[in-house]
């Protein structure tokens, strides 16, 4: 076990910089410093805090379809369900554990997922030495086909049948969704990188955004 500390005040910033601290804080506090052995299948995910249990799921299941070996950071995928313990915690269940935090040096790559999230990032970098990504988000097409060029692209591995059919199951409910929200004016009040998630959302259904409104710059 250990015990880090993140200054996270609730009149300083919002729940993005919150989460973003905490996740610096324990790379800060547990990740071995220095230039370490690269193990080219290991890759490291910093999702944001607007990426959902169900999300990060799926995160995993896509990465481990390409070969590649996922440390997710903070990983809550198998913290809310499907979990029983025999008897009373007073903590979650599942998780990063303590030494997989402090392999952290010998991932080949760093996707951070949410501008909120290139801090953590540079953090990793400068501490090791390991490269990074920030994917602004994962919602679209667009978004979505650059994650899976990028894993391809580590991996040397050809994106999977499944992952293919995905998109074209996404692509039909798009263009489904375009005849319900083409021209339809939305207003959305987020944090900003859920946002921007869901303005994007809404953009590739040709929707209008016409009001926005965030809790930080």
């Amino acid at each position: 076990t250990e015990v880090v500390l993140a200054n996270t005040p609730d009149f300083d910033g919002a729940i993005e910089a919150g989460w973003a601290k905490a996740v610096a804080a324990m790379i800060e506090g547990i990740t071995r410093s220095g230039e370490r052995t690269r193990q080219p299948k290991k890759i490291a995910i910093l999702p944001g805090c607007n990426l959902t249990v169900a999300d990060v799921e799926h995160l995993r299941d896509m990465v481990e379809g390409f070969g590649l070996k996922p440390v997710i950071l903070p990983d809550v995928s198998r913290s809310l369900d499907g979990t029983v313990p025999d008897r009373w915690i007073t903590t979650t269940c599942g998780g990063t554990s303590v030494e997989e935090i402090r392999e952290l040096g010998t991932a080949a790559q760093c996707i951070a997922i949410g501008e909120h999230m290139r801090h953590p990032a540079k953090m990793l970098h400068g501490l090791t030495g390991v490269p990074y990504v920030v994917l602004q988000s994962l919602t679209g097409l667009k978004a979505v086909d650059r994650f899976v060029s990028l894993l391809s692209w580590v991996s040397g591995a050809a994106v999977p049948a499944r992952v293919r059919r995905r998109r074209a199951q996404l692509q039909d409910a798009l263009l489904d969704g375009h005849f319900h929200f083409g021209g339809k004016k939305i207003a959305i009040a987020a944090e900003p990188d859920q946002l921007y998630q869901l303005a994007t959302f809404f953009a590739g259904m040709v929707s209008k955004i016409a009001a926005a409104v965030t809790t930080t710059d």
